[in-house]
């Protein structure tokens, strides 16, 4: 069944049409949270999340994607995984090849992990989670026609801002030296285009954030991939990967895939895991 939510308007700054990016900076989705910084815990053991052998999966094993591995789908398997799909107009020329990879990306990963993929759109209010089946994926794709404008900010704020306050929560109500709870997450987005609003602001709040709170480095990700090859895109998702670290004193937490002729299943597998592997090796 596809879902139709009305939780995007929730956590907008405002319902008016977005603004072009960088015209204005936003005020700070998460100012009613309590600064941590006075009072941070012990270094989070939940850094080594990546160390020794995953979870065995209770599914049979299918065809592998090429370059994938089940050492690889375990440790997908340690992170809820959420794909955001820009719909917007220009996206109509890529539609059938997004739908492809993510068909692809949904039947292998379903097989390592029951909850499968989450798959939300900037626009549209249809979504669809623990996708695990080239069917659910068409089907769901079906429901939806590209339209309007490139919304990344407002739709990364609509999943970061609860997430944080999650977080934050749990991270409250820990004894020092004790492992939070609450599982690290992935956020893949694939957009063709220059977003119509301004998601570094987003992305800078919730990185100190989770600074603040000690968070372990993997926590939460954010992986662009790029389909097609408008210079302006490649230009602007590039600064997001390598610029905002210096720029505001914060972890990495963004990676960009740019697009090299094709996307499919297993151009996400790499984009998702590279990420991971990125912010394990890096250094506050």
């Amino acid at each position: 069944m596809v879902h139709s939510s009305s939780f995007s308007t929730q956590f907008r700054w405002s319902d008016s049409v977005p603004l072009p990016a960088y015209e204005s900076r936003r005020a700070n989705p998460f100012s009613d949270l309590r600064d941590a910084s006075s009072d941070q815990k012990a270094d989070n053991p939940d850094r080594g999340l990546l160390s020794g052998s995953g979870s065995s999966s209770a599914f049979a094993r299918p065809q592998m994607l090429v370059g994938s591995s089940e050492n690889t789908f375990q440790i997908l398997n340690k992170y809820d995984t959420v794909i955001i799909v820009d719909d917007s107009t220009s996206m109509t020329k890529f539609w059938t090849e997004v739908s492809s990879a993510l068909a692809s990306l949904a039947a292998i990963a379903g097989t390592y992990d029951e909850d499968g993929i989450d798959v939300h759109f900037l626009n549209s209010p249809q979504y669809e989670l623990h996708l695990r089946t080239e069917q659910d994926v068409q089907q769901l794709f079906n429901s939806v026609s590209p339209g309007g404008y490139t919304p990344i900010g407002d739709k990364l704020e609509e999943f970061l801002l609860p997430y944080v306050k999650k977080f934050k929560a749990e991270y409250d109500s820990l004894k020092p030296g004790k492992k939070t709870k609450v599982k690290p997450v992935n956020y893949l987005i694939i957009t063709d285009g220059v977003p119509s609003d301004d998601p570094e602001s987003v992305i800078e709040i919730t990185a100190k954030r989770l600074d603040q709170m000690n968070a372990p480095l993997s926590q939460v990700g954010i992986q662009f991939v790029q389909i097609g090859n408008l210079p302006e895109a490649t230009a602007y998702l590039q600064e997001l990967d390598d610029a905002l670290k210096g720029k505001y004193g914060m972890r990495d937490i963004v990676d960009t895939t740019p697009y090299h002729g094709k996307l499919d299943g297993d151009e996400l597998v790499k984009a998702l895991t590279g990420g991971i592997n990125r912010r394990m090796d890096r250094k506050k």
